[in-house]
């Protein structure tokens, strides 16, 4: 589930990607168990030769409920292709739930494209 993502392929790159392409993009994962589940990193690309926008607002995650489960550091527009890594510290939450990542910037204005996503790892909570 998404709106506003298109995923992608380049042959430069080994796994296929999202691209979020307007402000208020969004990917969903449905019913994901978060019992347990401290963090998630995002491998994401927003090359300044591509016009990416990168993304101010530091928003991308929250649940089906729509409280907020954790916000990125922001993604700015680079002079390379080279992903940066964003950690997001997830609030303490048990049980299944639709996860969202949301992506925004409100400076973009319209379609654009803001940054590519070309991987989300979980982590475990510390005990």
């Amino acid at each position: 589930m998404s709106d506003g993502v298109s995923k992608q392929t380049d042959d430069r790159v080994p796994i296929p990607f999202a691209l979020a392409n307007r402000s208020g993009s969004w990917v969903a994962l449905r019913q994901i168990d978060l019992t347990g589940i401290g963090a998630v990193t995002l491998q994401a690309a927003a090359p300044a030769a591509y016009q990416a926008k990168g993304r101010e607002d530091r928003r991308i995650s929250r649940w089906s409920d729509r409280n907020v489960a954790g916000e990125s550091e922001p993604i700015l527009p680079t002079s390379d292709d080279a992903p940066v890594s964003r950690r997001v510290a997830l609030q303490p939450t048990a049980g299944v739930h639709d996860l969202y990542f949301v992506f925004t910037n409100p400076d973009a204005g319209g379609n654009g494209f803001l940054f590519a996503v070309m991987t989300a790892t979980f982590e475990a909570a510390a005990k």
